[in-house]
């Protein structure tokens, strides 16, 4: 009586993904400094499927994700969740098609770099 949903979220860049409320320590003006505590922290923003959020986010009684933080392993860059929505219409004989929405919040860097060679003008 209830569709369980197994959200794999992986990070396929180059870059670093950061808790987005840790982003004001990469900056250099910051006092502190990023930990580890602060990297691979991924928050499940939004649920929904069709116009029914998450449970406690607006949602009555529609469905649930645990963990709500996901935190990404630092060697496979991947980490999951599982949601559980509640069948409503157990009784219903045909199927329907609805979209289900996920909203990520977190921040990421990349870093480039290039050499470069300054020559004083005279």
């Amino acid at each position: 009586r209830k569709i369980i949903f197994r959200i794999n979220v992986k990070n396929v860049g180059g870059g670093t993904v950061y808790d987005p409320g840790a982003l004001e320590k990469c900056s250099p003006y910051y006092p502190g400094r990023v930990t580890q505590e602060d990297l691979n922290v991924v928050y499940l923003g939004d649920v929904r499927i069709g116009q029914t959020g998450l449970a406690g986010r607006g949602g009555r009684g529609g469905m649930t994700c645990y963990p709500e933080v996901i935190r990404l392993d630092p060697n496979t860059k991947a980490g999951t969740t599982t949601c559980t929505y509640p069948l409503e219409y157990t009784n219903l004989k045909s199927a329907y098609q609805t979209p289900l929405v996920v909203e990520l919040w977190y921040g990421y860097s990349k870093a480039q770099q290039r050499t470069l060679q300054i020559k004083r003008v005279i």
